[in-house]
């Protein structure tokens, strides 16, 4: 199908050589040129709940977690967390402008965790005496400090009896130099025998004790939570050694003064 002489597309072919395709395609783009970009659609009330939502539990776990990360002397890692934190909110509840950054934010998230940070931690450490003294923040240094214990020379023994039942927990059985016997178990306090949970006639230690049953010294040397466990508590607290001596009552090597930041022993 042609169009009839005089028509304007057939003086342009003839005139200038052009097909009808150029003249469609400048037609298109005058339309198109001129045309008026919809607006921007708005997000629907249960999206903007779901993303105020996501984002509060985030920002509560970030809270917490930067708080830990403070007590135990990683600042600059609290530093970090909270800056993509921080971004994470501006893009997904800022301006229009911010929307595209939505969809590379667990990329910039990783790459600044696990790019940014430990290449400007290598330039802190690099400038820090961190030898065989100093790898640990001052808070874990202190609760490794005030962990320390010594037996003095005068410091009650008492001969020692360990049971466990089938969870696992352990009890231990104390009989003082001068005959008090007493129970107790990991970090709660002496209990008298009379006073106790358990009907035991004499003063011998029985097989079993409730739902206890008495462990071998051999084996008691296996179960660190026997040799070396920490029984009672304060000055009445006690350890069995690690050759599977007598239980000797434990007493702080060092005290931690939090006032004028000094350790005393």
């Amino acid at each position: 199908m042609g169009c009839l002489p005089g028509c304007p597309t057939t003086r342009h072919v003839n005139r200038f050589g052009w097909g009808w395709r150029h003249t469609i395609m400048a037609q298109n783009t005058m339309t198109t040129a001129g045309a008026v970009a919809p607006p921007a659609r708005s997000a629907s009330t249960g999206g903007l709940l779901l993303r105020i939502v996501s984002l509060a539990l985030l920002d509560a776990f970030t809270i917490w977690f930067c708080y830990r990360l403070i007590v135990d002397g990683n600042i600059f890692l609290a530093l970090t967390v909270a800056v993509i934190t921080l971004l994470i909110n501006y893009f997904f509840m800022g301006p229009q402008s911010a929307y595209p950054y939505r969809w590379f934010t667990p990329g910039l998230a990783l790459m600044i965790l696990l790019v940014l940070y430990p290449t400007g931690f290598t330039l802190y450490i690099a400038f820090t005496n961190y030898g065989t003294g100093n790898i640990l923040t001052q808070p874990q240094a202190i609760r490794q400090i005030e962990r320390q214990t010594y037996a003095a020379d005068d410091a009650p023994t008492y001969a020692w009896t360990a049971y466990q039942n089938e969870s696992a927990n352990v009890l231990l059985w104390l009989e003082a130099e001068n005959g008090d016997i007493f129970l107790t178990r990991p970090d709660e306090p002496f209990v008298p025998l009379a006073e106790s949970e358990f009907n035991v006639e004499g003063t011998d230690a029985p097989d079993t004790l409730g739902d206890f049953t008495q462990v071998s010294p051999f084996i008691a040397a296996t179960n660190p939570a026997i040799v070396g466990g920490t029984f009672g508590v304060g000055t009445e607290a006690v350890q069995i050694p690690a050759n599977g001596g007598d239980a000797l009552a434990l007493q702080p090597l060092y005290t931690y003064d939090a006032e004028n930041n000094t350790v005393t022993s």
